[in-house]
């Protein structure tokens, strides 16, 4: 019995116009990969999502977190003028 696919992709085809330089170096990356300039702008679209997707991710989570200014509830942040003494960084 042949395996049905749980999952079909629908692919959307896009047309690109770019500058007769980038269309020859898309072809020379291409053939190097052993592939078509479909492919590779495909590729090269999947990664610059998953990119900026992790991105986000990582942004949201720092900007989420909670600083973390004392290792413990008891210790007292120092003063303005402490911070600004430059005696003590002498």
């Amino acid at each position: 019995m042949d395996a049905i696919p749980r999952y079909f992709h629908t692919m959307k085809n896009i047309t690109i116009s770019v500058e007769d330089e980038v269309a020859r170096w898309a072809e020379a990356a291409a053939m190097r990969a052993d592939t078509n300039v479909a492919a590779l702008t495909a590729r090269l679209l999947e990664r610059r999502m998953r990119e900026e997707a992790q991105y986000e991710a990582a942004r949201r989570g720092f900007m989420g977190a909670r600083p973390a200014l004392r290792r413990d509830g008891r210790a007292k942040l120092p003063t303005r003028d402490e911070l600004h003494d430059r005696e003590m960084l002498r």
